[in-house]
């Protein structure tokens, strides 16, 4: 191979690399912002379900609490919600959207830092072998009734980074190849010219 054309492919290379490599960051930059997103508007949807909720668990009132809960999974489809809990005091699941929780004690370490805050809480983990995101807000009215913790997906999220990616690589590959033949054009361009008999 002539020297053009390893200049060529040597320009191509860098530009791939360059823009891939500014990709990949950039990628997970907005992966960031996206889940910080998902976990603010995911406590905003928990404090306000939590102001009815503290009055149907001060009337010990179960049924409404599902109805909260159902219809706020209704309403939250475009937040991709897994599940909504409501756990008392000692962690006991008191209404939740899942089928077999009921009265279920909630005892991993994420729920014991929750139930013990006065403040949101919130973890990335893995819901059914997926990606998800947890959150936990305290259900107070007066008196610290419970608490109330959310399940998030991350899928969709994840399959339209997924296709950006894509878009992204393909759309870098061409950048670099369309570089690589300006950059092997011009160098042919100057040994021509150089060749070139003075007059």
């Amino acid at each position: 191979m002539r020297l053009r054309g390893k200049i060529g492919l040597a320009i191509t290379g860098f530009i791939l690399t360059a823009l891939l490599v500014g990709g990949f960051f950039r990628f997970e930059a907005e992966r960031e912002i996206y889940r910080s997103q998902m976990v603010q508007r995911g406590i905003a949807l928990l404090h306000s379900l939590a102001i009815p909720c503290s009055i149907a668990m001060a009337n010990h009132d179960s049924s409404t609490l599902d109805d909260y809960l159902a219809g706020f999974v209704d309403s939250g489809r475009e937040m991709d919600i897994y599940y909504l809990t409501i756990l008392d005091s000692q962690r006991r699941v008191l209404s939740d959207t899942r089928a077999g929780f009921f009265q279920k004690v909630l005892d991993d370490d994420f729920m014991k830092k929750a139930s013990e805050s006065s403040g949101a809480s919130f973890r990335t983990t893995r819901l059914n072998g997926e990606e998800a995101i947890e959150v936990a807000v305290p259900v107070i009215s007066g008196l610290r009734w419970g608490t109330l913790v959310a399940g998030f997906r991350l899928d969709r999220l994840e399959q339209e980074l997924g296709q950006r990616k894509i878009r992204f690589t393909l759309a870098s590959s061409l950048i670099a190849l369309l570089g690589g033949v300006v950059a092997f054009w011009i160098l042919s361009a100057t040994c021509l010219f150089a060749l070139w008999p003075n007059s």
